[in-house]
């Protein structure tokens, strides 16, 4: 049987009034319906916030697992460098500092405030006989490598930022570990196992990676352990060089490069 009084043309004329008028009322942003609007609002937020919360966490737990996947993928790469250092070590015995044709000085001409403790240029570059990844020091202690290079000029990337990775080697006990930055002025020896236990004032040096970074190099000495992570202790270096007056540089030139 057909209900007439829905499909009634009244019936539907008077809903689509109240509806209008209700729609006017709230146009006319009038007190009374600015407080409906408000209760309507929060009304409507616990019945909401279960959704918008799982929403907001479900976002954070995918941010957290991108990063520590991308963490982890890095801590791999490293732990194999590593590994690779100390089998090298172990076959040599000792390491062989390969020939020093001299040391440029550089001036550094540009260090911007936003990349403080990643980065300098400096006024000399491959007319010079610097090549990427020559070390750079300051009073003898490695402060960074060349990471681009021109003909006059030569960009460093100082060892406070934590996209440079080098290889170290406790002068004392022959550990290696990774020395980088954290981007705020602190330098960390990562990949020291835990049991190891340094002691404070151990001196660290540069490890055996390559023609360009040669072994023996002083950086610093171990300032202070941090809590342990993944079976390995970090340590904070009192690095050698002082970047907050990085005025000039030396940078290392090697014989039989092109």
């Amino acid at each position: 049987m057909e209900r007439k009084g829905v499909n009634n043309p009244w019936v539907h004329g008077v809903l689509a009034g109240v509806v209008g008028l209700l729609l006017f009322v709230v146009s006319l942003q009038l007190p009374l319906a600015r407080n409906a609007m408000d209760a309507t609002a929060r009304f409507l937020y616990w019945p909401e916030y279960p959704a918008s919360a799982l929403r907001r966490h479900l976002r954070e737990m995918y941010l957290w697992i991108t990063r520590e996947t991308e963490r982890q993928e890095r801590f791999e790469q490293l732990e194999g460098e590593v590994l690779a250092l100390r089998t090298v070590v172990r076959r040599l015995g000792v390491t062989e500092q390969q020939p020093v044709r001299g040391m440029v000085t550089a001036r550094v001409t540009l260090r911007e405030p936003s990349r403080w403790w990643q980065e300098i240029r400096i006024d000399r570059g491959s007319l010079s006989g610097i090549r990427v990844g020559s070390p750079v020091l300051q009073n003898g202690f490695l402060v960074g490598r060349v990471s681009q290079i021109g003909e006059g000029y030569a960009w460093v990337e100082l060892i406070t930022s934590s996209a440079l990775l080098i290889p170290a080697v406790l002068d004392r006990t022959r550990d290696l570990g990774v020395v980088t930055g954290d981007d705020a002025g602190r330098v960390l020896l990562l990949y020291i196992p835990e049991e190891k236990n340094l002691q404070e004032e151990m001196s660290v040096s540069t490890a055996l990676v390559g023609e360009f970074l040669p072994p023996g190099i002083p950086i610093g000495k171990v300032a202070f352990a941090q809590e342990v992570t993944g079976g390995y202790r970090p340590y904070v270096l009192a690095i050698g060089g002082d970047l907050a007056r990085l005025y000039t540089v030396s940078v290392m030139v090697r014989e039989g490069l092109p």
